[in-house]
């Protein structure tokens, strides 16, 4: 039987339901350095009743938020294949 390569990631100490508190642990690991130097954040908020909200922080605008959020839908695609 092949062995399937398996790569271990850490997960903030939180419970993901919790989004306040995960987004505070992200912050706190970017104020720290742990994430190196960002240049830009996209954020999206879903709310209950299904309405969105997009956020561009740092050097990003609306034009480059949408090409960030692109490169973060391929990581998850291609986190799946692997």
């Amino acid at each position: 039987m092949s062995k399937v390569g398996l790569k271990i990631v850490t997960l903030y100490n939180s419970n993901r339901l919790d989004i306040p508190k995960t987004l505070r642990q992200i912050a706190d690991s970017i104020e720290c350095g742990d994430e190196g130097e960002i240049a830009e954040v996209g954020l999206v908020l879903q709310r209950k009743d299904g309405s969105t909200e997009v956020f561009a922080l740092g050097q990003s605008d609306s034009d480059r938020v949408l090409v960030l959020l692109e490169k973060g839908k391929f990581k998850v695609l291609c986190a799946g294949a692997e």
